[in-house]
């Protein structure tokens, strides 16, 4: 067999004519194969690309929904914390045998107060339906996962408890008080009687707890959800940096001499107060602020001026919600947008 094959070969290379046609049909398969396998990589490049872009949206998405939460957690827990005073007033006027103030009517309101949390969770239902596996960071994706399947529930458990405690509260209390849960305040019916009610004031006790308790519960997850926050948008500054570049937005602000300090404050860094200081400029006569964004995104930002918050005058751009109010609107654009610009 070998033999044949060795004459068979020697024969072909002989003929050039024929020597020529083969090696030209070789050239074309090559040339057919090569551009194949070029095809598939661009193929494959694209979807990689499509992929690592619908990352980055759900993971703003994700972070957009979470600042909210944030929000709302943080609301919350203010609550609770002032419901929890009211309740230590309202033990220490009892047990001291002070007299009544109608001062203690807002204190005595607190005592019905009544809280619910609703996540947004509607980015991450969504990453549920693409597959979880979108995250490609394993522990970002772990983190996520334990937040909206696991930690929002114990709030979600906790609140289906207060709610109880309420429906108690509302009946015990209307008997005695003229106001409970419908305004600011709730009028004792017969205050020296209250004075003497062992069970109302055990009561009263068990409701401080309970504050407390809550109040630790929403702040707890409130610290976990910001964390979280702050994990994403250190994920995105990554990807982002490597899909686009750096990219940088300033922040300016006109103000009068007798301003002491501005502070950026928006949906970028979860609203802290504190995160992003601006300096002053004597030249421009303004505070002033460049900070790292990922692009093509909507942010919603304020100022706070001395404390106060206020919209970027400069900007026309603004919205609305219940949980900030007024805010100033900027729009990021792609750094590859920016070039053709």
């Amino acid at each position: 067999m070998f033999k044949v094959l060795r004459k068979l070969r020697r024969q072909l290379f002989r003929n050039r004519k024929l020597q020529s046609t083969l090696g030209y049909g070789i050239g074309e398969i090559f040339l057919v194969v090569i551009g194949i396998l070029l095809a598939l990589q661009v193929n494959n490049w694209n979807e990689a690309r499509l992929e690592k872009e619908s990352e980055i949206e759900n993971l703003i998405e994700i972070r957009t929904g979470l600042i909210g939460d944030l929000g709302d957690l943080i609301e919350n827990t203010e609550v609770h914390q002032y419901a929890a005073q009211s309740c230590q007033i309202l033990i220490q006027n009892l047990e001291q045998n002070l007299p009544y103030h109608d001062s203690l009517d807002i204190h005595f309101g607190q005592l019905a107060t009544l809280t619910f949390f609703n996540s947004r969770s509607g980015a991450y239902e969504a990453l549920k339906e693409k597959g979880l596996e979108l995250i490609k960071n394993k522990t970002l994706r772990a983190k996520i996962i334990q937040l909206y399947d696991f930690s929002y529930d114990l709030i979600y458990v906790r609140d289906r408890m207060d709610e109880e405690d309420y429906g108690d509260v509302k009946k015990v209390y209307l008997q005695k008080f003229y106001q409970v849960g419908t305004g600011p305040g709730a009028t004792p019916r017969n205050y020296e009687k209250l004075k003497k009610d062992t069970i109302f004031l055990n009561r009263l006790k068990y409701l401080a707890d309970t504050r407390v308790y809550t109040r630790n519960n929403y702040n707890n997850h409130a610290f976990q959800v910001k964390e979280l926050v702050n994990e994403i948008s250190a994920e995105l500054s990554e990807m982002t940096r490597l899909e686009y570049g750096e990219i940088y937005e300033s922040f300016f602000l006109e103000t009068h001499d007798t301003v002491k300090a501005v502070v950026l404050t928006g949906s970028f860094n979860a609203w802290d107060q504190d995160d992003l200081p601006m300096n002053y400029n004597p030249d421009q006569s303004r505070w002033e602020i460049t900070i790292n964004l990922y692009p093509d995104f909507n942010y919603f930002y304020r100022f706070l001026i001395d404390g106060a918050p206020s919209l970027d005058p400069e900007n026309p751009q603004k919205d609305f919600d219940a949980y900030k109010g007024e805010k100033s609107i900027r729009y990021v654009l792609p750094k590859r947008t920016r070039n053709k610009r």
